[in-house]
């Protein structure tokens, strides 16, 4: 059996890739980038995806208001996520993160991640 990953593939789709096998799209959590995700540069598409990611690890779906006001868990990390792994993974190549690097991550910053 695999553990969860997070799957990006050229083009910019992402996937979760859960323990059965099968797979979900990642939830595009708007505030940057109504486009969709990026990675590999600093920018708005990349700011998505880190706060996506977060979220989904964190399991938190924020309303537009929380996420209008940035009042929620994932809100005040996804820019350092962004540049120290998001912004970091080969532009136009796919990239693969376990969910138990980013907990680690995040406990580090001090953040209560539920096992």
């Amino acid at each position: 059996m695999i553990k969860k990953i997070y799957r990006g593939e050229p083009g910019g789709l992402v996937k979760v890739i859960l323990p059965s096998g099968k797979s979900r799209p990642l939830r595009h959590v708007v505030l940057h980038s109504p486009t969709g995700f990026g990675w590999g540069y600093g920018g708005s598409g990349p700011a998505d995806l880190a706060l996506s990611i977060l979220c989904d690890v964190l399991g938190e779906r924020p309303s537009e208001k929380q996420v209008y006001h940035g009042r929620f868990k994932a809100y005040p990390h996804h820019q350092d996520f962004k540049r120290e792994f998001v912004a970091r993974w080969e532009y136009g190549s796919g990239f693969e993160i376990a969910p138990d690097t980013i907990a680690g991550w995040l406990r580090k910053r001090g953040v209560e991640v539920q096992p």
